[in-house]
This record gives structure tokens, C-alpha cells and sequence, in this order.
């Protein structure tokens, strides 16, 4: 139906053959962008762009050649447009989609003989006729498309169309170019070098279409836009300025838009759902992230999040997920991120456990510093924010939004997140999606509060998730702190907030039960001020190297760690490595269960002699045994005096034997350790000043120019501390790593000047007393037998 002077109404929806008739021109205004579907430049993958035109070509035919779609209405989305003057059409959205419908109409009216002829100049209207016969009137018609971005773009189109779409020729768009009325200029405008690109994809992809007249005719009237009226030019921009920029191409969220929106079909709901959307958009636009240049991205991000809520799937692809039924509880999560967005702002408690988690600074000056965050969030892959903030986004629109049962259920969000990335607590963690599904179980038995949701046990009850394993939510280590909190909740949360702790005191409630073998109890009847001794105890330990005297305690604390700290999932290998050790940082010493007696005997005070007596052990342990790790070497009573002993022959079978094979972790850390035991007892009181600013120990274990027989020597390692990334070497804190740097910073070393690096350590230690020394030393203080 031909709508020659009727104004167009908004919340109605028209076809195609409906917009492109009458006296109407369809205008795209000096506001919008250039089209560029045509072009290839769309997608995250710089290297791997593509053009959209084939895309929605192949939708298209796919929508054709269904049965139920080729009979019924296809809506495509909204038009976004204000009437001024009347019969001007000025488009705000939806440029890319139609003025791809239009092309796709002229080259099919030349593939059907002017079959849509209609469709694309208003040419029966000019002098009441029914056709227009002779060439010069022709060059009179008007197309129903107009672009008023610039003048080349206008009156290219005027020609392509009463000059290419309705003539009868068999012209390719490769040869447009090449005619006439193609103006050199016109090289220069993208849109026309965008459309003539478009042209070429359509008659490439029509190849497939066996109907060309059946094609059209869905094209032309089964195909619908909703149109939407913003009222005037002033709006219209407004709504330009939010949704688009110039040159971006449409996008994931641009497209659904229309889709969900043009869904609903009662009008009043449809307007109000177009309506919230603009407030989304509006809100995400004034508080994108600086490199972004539309609204889109933050809007993308926050309907993923809620399709991830929604189907617990953990890599979403697409937004298809998302239909028009779920408009109305997207409206309540968007109001449920900007009262957590008002949270955060107002709430120290909260920005603290946020903060515990999280690699950025939180920033509450304004809604965008604090959605930047949360996007970032937390401290390791992006993909982990779903670990803690989309459970919380659910439990805040399904449960409560109260300040303190947020800052509540985060702490166990908290404490679940650090329990999947730190060793030793990773069988406790409880996937994000079973979280969504124990709350969504407590709503559905009227069970709708913090303390159900948090102390809920019932597995059998929740619905399973197909290769995600179900663990324990509600656990003993947690049955145990709600009694505790019952009368001491502060001290209780202060332990927890620590950061070798983050929520979990096992090790804390297993060290005070040495009669049940350090076990946690349920049972057991816990004194929090025995707790908090040895809580105490614990902080003032690890931070021993922050204390101002006592060289010699912090010496063996530092041997002491460098064996406490290995891990065999993060180390180093026999030619470089980073190798965190002899530092504070790491936060699973505590979870250790060869720990837990040394621990109890730190309470009795003389730390450096119990250290000095477990080094001893070690260094025992080291010449007798290849490997060094905790898995066996803490198996044994490392407090007990050995029976073992050693001898000066010692140390060279284990130079013989143990230096040729170094293939494993473990190998390694028992060079490494013998090499600090020597510095620690050649250096005696003298503190091993490691740089505070340091990180990491960085070290190569052998010369790869040194021949074979000298390789494999104590005398071709050269040890040094490091900063990540430089090879900046602090050799003065090490007396034997700074006689064998004298000799090695040579230049021009000759293979003689080589050995004589190599055989220095083995020749000082062996000539020295130092070996002797240390033998005597252990000897006497340990039973022979």
C-alpha cells in the first residue's frame, strides 16, 4: 500500500515497499555517519575483518527460504527518524540496514526485468503517469533514498539509480567506474566507495537465489521496520550522539536492539521497552571507558553478564539467547548494577573486600571510575569477574540489596574466589553457576534470605550442571565460624580479611587440634583466645623480615622459606627462571600440614634456634637425598634431632651425584639450598640484605659455554638476585656469588679464565673451613649412630 501523503506513525510497523512510495523520500541526514557495511572493516580482529553485507544477505535468503518466515511478517527492527519537512523522512538509526534493502532492490529489479522498479524512484507521481517512457524524463525521477551527508553521495545514487538500476543493461558493479556519469571525485567519498563494494557482494550472493521475483517480493513486503518518531532534529541527534559514532560499524547490541524491541507487540509496551532501552544506552554511553567510542561495549558486557545469569553458560558467543520476554528482567538487573554502583560509593566496608580482590584501586569519584572497576574485575583474567560479580548481581535482584547482607554474602564470594586460585583450597571451590543455582533454590522454597542462602546444604536438591562437579557450600570450616561469630563476629572478620587467609581458617582451627592430628572438628570447642594467639603469632612470623635487628633469626627465616615457598606448579627451570622465595608473599605456608607443629612451637618463643635447627635438618636431608620438595621433605619431624650425620666425603658425593642431573624442580631447589646454607654460615650474623624493592630471584644454574666435564660443578653456577626483567645483579650481599663475580665480569674470558670460574667455588669450599666448620657444627649437636 502506497502511503502518498499519510504521515507516518510511530509504534506502527511499514515494509519496505511502504517506506520507499508515495511522496515520501527516505533522507539520511548530515548527522549520520557514511555507510559501511560495503567495507571491511568490522570486527575486534584487525587482521581478520570482514564486511557485514554478507551477513545480512545470508539471513535474509535463510528468512526467504523458511517455510513459516516466507509467509509471515519478518520485523527487522526499529526505525529511529522525525518527519521535517513533511514527507522528509531524516533517519536516526537504522541507515546500514535499509540503505542495504534499497541496493538489494535495484539489483534485483535489474535481474527481474523493473519488477521493483516502484520501490526505488517515485518517477509515476512527477506527471501523473503511469510510466515514464522517454530518456530525459527519466533523468528527472527521484529515488526514495536520499543521502544528504554530502553532495557527491547524492548525486552518485540519483545516477546509480535512473541511471544503473533502472535501465536495461548487463552492467556488473566492477564496471560502474568505468561509465559516464561516474565522476573522479567520487573516489574520494566513502559511502560511494562502500556502496559500489555492497553492489559487488549482492550480485555475488543473488547467484544462490533460484526466484529472483519471489525473493523481491519478500523483500518488499514481508519485511518490516518499526518505526519510532523522535520528534525533531534536536532529539534525533541526541539519540545519534548516544547510540552511534562516525565510521563505527554497527554493532552486536545495535542489531539485537531492533529485534527484541520490534518483538512486542502491543505498542504502549513496545514504546516504553524502546524507551529503557535509550536509557541504557544514555547511561553506558556517559559512562564508557575512555578508548570507547560508543555506548555499545558497556551495554554488551552488561547483557552478557545477565545471558551468563540467565543459561549458566560461561562463554557466551552471541546475545541470541537474549529474546523480547527478557526485557523486563533486564530493566531489574540494569537497576540492581546502578544500586551496587551506589554501594560501592557509599560503603567502605564493601570497597574493601572488593578491593582484597581485585589487581586496580577503587575509585568512587564518580558511576563511570567505579563501572570501569567492575568491568576490569577482579585481579586476574577478565573472564573471573563472573566469579564473584555476577552472583552477586543475582542475589541483589532476586534477594536483597540491604548494604549488609551485600557486604555479607561478597565476604563468601570472596573467600570462594580465592579458594579456586590458591593451592591447597582449590577442592573447596563451588563454581559460580551452582552459586546461581542455590540461590535460585532458596527463592523457589520461600526460603528468600542471607542466612538460608549462605548455610545452604541440601546438593540433592539443586539441579546439576552437566560436567561441573557439585562440592560443599556450606562446609565444616563454616558451620565452625558461624558459632564463633555468634559472640566474636569482628575478630572473627579480621582474621578473615587477612591475606594469606582471605575467608578461610582451617589452618588456624586445625593448629590448635594436635590430639585429633590437626583435623578440623565440628566438635571441638574452639577459644577464641587461643585462636588469637596463634593468629598472632602467624603475622608476626611471616613478617620477620620487616623487623629492624636480629640478623641471624632473619638469615635462617630466609632459608627457612626458600624451601617453605617451593612449588612445583611455580618455579624455575635449569636455565632460567623466576623463583619467588625468601620473600613475605606467599600465602599458602599457613596451609602446609608439616606446618602446623612448627607453628605451635613458634608459640614457645626462640625462633632462631628452632629455624636454625630445621635448616640444619634440611641441609642434612639435602646431602643424603636428590630431591628437595615439601612432599618429601617434610614427611619427615624436621623439629627432632637426626639420627644422620654427615662427613667432609659427603659434600663431594653429593657433588658427584646429585649436580649431573638437573631435570627436575627438585633438584634444583637442593643446589640452590646448599648454596645459601654456605652463604648463611659464611656469612654468620651478617644480615643477607636482599633489596626490599626486589620480587623475585632470578638465576641461571649453569654456563652453556663451559665444556661438559666442568658443567655439571657447583663452580659453573652463578646465583644473584635480580629484578624482573634487567639483569641487574646485587652480588655484594653475597660474599661466595661476589668472589666468583670478580672473576667472571673479565671481559674477553679465555676457556682458561672459564675454568678458573668454575673450579673457584668448589677450590674455596673444599680448602676453606667453611665445610669442616659446618660438619663440626652439625656433628656436635646431634646424636652419632
Amino acid at each position: 500500500m502506497a502511503l502518498i501523503n499519510t504521515r507516518m506513525v510511530s509504534g506502527e510497523n511499514y515494509s519496505i515497499a511502504e517506506l520507499f512510495s508515495g511522496n515520501k523520500k527516505i533522507v539520511i541526514p548530515d548527522l549520520q555517519r557514511d555507510y559501511c557495511w560495503g567495507d571491511k572493516a568490522h570486527g575486534n580482529n584487525k587482521k581478520n575483518q570482514v564486511e557485514l553485507v554478507s551477513g545480512f544477505v545470508d539471513s535474509l535468503i535463510e528468512m526467504s527460504n523458511a517455510t513459516d518466515a516466507g509467509k509471515e511478517d519478518q520485523l527487522l527492527g526499529l526505525l529511529y527518524a522525525y518527519e521535517h519537512p513533511v514527507n522528509h523522512i531524516q533517519l536516526c538509526d537504522g541507515q546500514q540496514r535499509l540503505t542495504t534493502l534499497y541496493l538489494l532492490l535495484g539489483v534485483l529489479n535489474q535481474q527481474t526485468g523493473q519488477a521493483f522498479r516502484k520501490y526505488l524512484i517515485k518517477d509515476e507521481y512527477k506527471a501523473g503517469k503511469e510510466e515514464i517512457e522517454d530518456d530525459d524524463s527519466l533523468s528527472e525521477a527521484e529515488p526514495f533514498l536520499q543521502y544528504a551527508i554530502r553532495e557527491s553521495t547524492l548525486y552518485f545514487l540519483d545516477d546509480l539509480v535512473n541511471k544503473y538500476f533502472i535501465r536495461d543493461n548487463n552492467h556488473k558493479a566492477v564496471e560502474i567506474k568505468k561509465q559516464v556519469w561516474y565522476f573522479a571525485e567520487y573516489d574520494a567519498d566513502p559511502s560511494i566507495q562502500s556502496i559500489i563494494s555492497a553492489l559487488a557482494i549482492i550480485e555475488g550472493k543473488l547467484k544462490e537465489i533460484n526466484d529472483y521475483l519471489a525473493f523481491g517480493e519478500f523483500i518488499s513486503s514481508k519485511l518490516k521496520f518499526l518505526y519510532y518518531d523522535m520528534g525533531s532534529r534536536l532529539n534525533g541527534e541526541e539519540t545519534f550522539v548516544v547510540i552511534n559514532t562516525t565510521g563505527e560499524p554497527l554493532t552486536a547490541t545495535e542489531n539485537l536492539k531492533p529485534a527484541l524491541i520490534g518483538g512486542i507487540k502491543d505498542v504502549r509496551e513496545r514504546e516504553g521497552y524502546s524507551k529503557i532501552w535509550e536509557e541504557w544506552e544514555t547511561f553506558f554511553w556517559r559512562n564508557r571507558i575512555k578508548i570507547e567510542s560508543t555506548a555499545d561495549l558497556g551495554l554488551n558486557e552488561f547483557l552478557t553478564w545477565f545471558l551468563k545469569i540467565k543459561t549458566k553458560t560461561e562463554d557466551i558467543k552471541s546475545l541470541k539467547g537474549i529474546n523480547s520476554s527478557d526485557l523486563g528482567s533486564l530493566e531489574i538487573y540494569f537497576q540492581s548494577f546502578k544500586e551496587l554502583l551506589m554501594l560501592v560509593k557509599e560503603s567502605e566496608k564493601i570497597r574493601l573486600v572488593l578491593n582484597s580482590v581485585s589487581r586496580n584501586t577503587l575509585d568512587i569519584t564518580s558511576d563511570k571510575s567505579i563501572i570501569k572497576y567492575l568491568r576490569d574485575f577482579p585481579k586476574t583474567e577478565k573472564q573471573e569477574q563472573q566469579k564473584i560479580l555476577l552472583p552477586l548481581l543475582h542475589f541483589m535482584t532476586i534477594v536483597s540489596q540491604g548494604e549488609n547482607d551485600v557486604y555479607q554474602f561478597l565476604r563468601r564470594l570472596r573467600k570462594n574466589y580465592y579458594d579456586s586460585i590458591r593451592n591447597g583450597r582449590k577442592g573447596n571451590y563451588v563454581d559460580w553457576r551452582y552459586i546461581i543455582e542455590i540461590i535460585n533454590t532458596c527463592v523457589a522454597k520461600g526460603l528468600k534470605n542471607l542466612t538460608n542462602i549462605l548455610t545452604f546444604n541440601e546438593l540433592e536438591s539443586i539441579k546439576k550442571i552437566q560436567d561441573i562437579q557439585v562440592r560443599v557450600w556450606y562446609n565444616d570450616e563454616e558451620v565452625i565460624k558461624d558459632k564463633l561469630k555468634e559472640t566474636d563476629r569482628e575478630i572473627l572478620e579480621e582474621w578473615e580479611d587477612h591475606t594469606h587467609f582471605m575467608g578461610d581458617l582451617t589452618p588456624l582451627l586445625k593448629v590448635t587440634n594436635r590430639k585429633n592430628g590437626y583435623q578440623l572438628d565440628v566438635e571441638k570447642v574452639f577459644c577464641v583466645k587461643e585462636l588469637q594467639l596463634y593468629f598472632v603469632t602467624y603475622c608476626q612470623f611471616i613478617s620477620i623480615k620487616q623487623q629492624p635487628s636480629n640478623n641471624l633469626l632473619k638469615n635462617q627465616y630466609y632459608l627457612f622459606r626458600l624451601c617453605c615457598d617451593y612449588d612445583s606448579n611455580d618455579f624455575y627451570t635449569s636455565e632460567y627462571g623466576w623463583f619467588r622465595c625468601i620473600q613475605e608473599n606467599r600465602k599458602d605456608l599457613h596451609t602446609k600440614d608439616w606446618f602446623f607443629p612448627i607453628w605451635e612451637q613458634l608459640l614457645e618463643g626462640n625462633w632462631g634456634a628452632l629455624l636454625e635447627n630445621i635448616n640444619r635438618n634440611i641441609f642434612i636431608y639435602t646431602i643424603y637425598n636428590k630431591d628437595l620438595n615439601d612432599s618429601v621433605l617434610f614427611k619427615n619431624d624436621l623439629l627432632n634431632t637426626s639420627k644422620k650425620t654427615i662427613d667432609k666425603f659427603s659434600f663431594e658425593e653429593f657433588e658427584n651425584e646429585r649436580l649431573k642431573d638437573w631435570g627436575s624442580y627438585s633438584h634444583a631447589l637442593s643446589i640452590i639450598f646448599v648454596l645459601m646454607y654456605f652463604e648463611v654460615s659464611l656469612n654468620k650474623e651478617k644480615r643477607l640484605n636482599v633489596p626490599q624493592d626486589l620480587k623475585q630471584i632470578g638465576f641461571r644454574l649453569f654456563n652453556e659455554s663451559v665444556s661438559e666435564d666442568l658443567r655439571f660443578r657447583f663452580g659453573n653456577i652463578t646465583l644473584a638476585f635480580h629484578k624482573a626483567g634487567s639483569k641487574y645483579i646485587y652480588p655484594d650481599y653475597f660474599e661466595l656469588m661476589k668472589k666468583i663475580e670478580t672473576i667472571r665480569k673479565k671481559e674477553n674470558r679465555t676457556e682458561g679464565q672459564i675454568i678458573e670460574v668454575c673450579s673457584f667455588f668448589d677450590t674455596f669450599i673444599k680448602s676453606s673451613s667453611l665445610l669442616e666448620s659446618i660438619v663440626e657444627e652439625i656433628e656436635s649437636t646431634q646424636e652419632i649412630g
